[in-house]
């Protein structure tokens, strides 16, 4: 007898393979992270960077106004000797003029014999 069923097969049902379950990482903690010992110095070498330019700036700055008081002295004196040396250069022509020379000479009772005779200026 033929029969239209065939052999049914069932094939065996796999059992629940269980899927293995990810374990739930820990929370993570909204705070900072600590820094590094490399971010530690980077920041110490700033810092003390920053505080050594700042100082460097002020000495400088000190220096300055120093040296520009230095030289406004030595530029006023400048100016002082220049005026002095002016007002002896008149005076020096002044005293060698011929009239002068001439009214000295009458004061003294020295008379000029020879009519020949010249000043030479350098």
């Amino acid at each position: 007898m033929a029969s239209n069923a065939a052999r049914q097969l069932t094939s065996p049902t796999p059992s629940k393979i269980l899927a293995p379950q990810p374990t739930p990482s820990p929370a993570a903690k909204p705070g900072r992270v600590p820094f590094s010992n490399f971010e530690k110095l980077t920041i110490v070498l700033a810092v003390a960077m920053v505080i050594g330019m700042t100082i460097a700036l002020v000495t400088t700055k000190i220096q300055t106004t120093s040296r520009q008081q230095v030289l406004q002295t030595i530029q006023q004196k400048i100016t002082t000797q220049t005026s002095q040396n002016t007002s002896q250069q008149q005076e020096i022509g002044e005293l060698t003029s011929q009239s002068h020379l001439k009214k000295m000479a009458a004061k003294y009772g020295l008379a000029d014999t020879s009519a020949s005779v010249r000043n030479v200026n350098k």
